[in-house]
């Protein structure tokens, strides 16, 4: 999505930000299927980055930590008490959602 994204854009001489979301999985040694995935948004946003600057177009990412969703068996009214987490609680997508669009 983001290759085509980034292709329209320089088509379309648009400048702008392109913001591809991945896991805190990124940035940690990978060997599960979920771990790797997530190396390759980190490689594609830095392979991106690079080839979009000279066009206008800023492309990053957002690794985020632990969400209250059910991947992690979490529903909307559960606890986010997570004591491994800096924080001390789990994020909520709204909260992520809020850091992309501030970003």
């Amino acid at each position: 999505m983001s290759q085509a994204v980034g292709k329209q854009m320089i088509q379309k001489n648009i400048h702008g930000h392109i913001l591809n979301v991945t896991s805190s999985s990124a940035l940690r040694p990978a060997w599960t299927p979920y771990q790797i995935s997530k190396w390759a948004v980190k490689g594609l946003t830095l392979g991106l980055a690079d080839m979009m600057i000279p066009y206008g177009i800023v492309v990053n990412a957002i690794a985020t930590g632990p969400k209250v969703t059910p991947m992690l068996s979490k529903r909307e009214g559960d606890s986010i008490y997570e004591p491994y987490t800096p924080c001390k609680m789990f994020a909520t997508p709204e909260e992520i959602a809020v850091l992309a669009v501030l970003w």
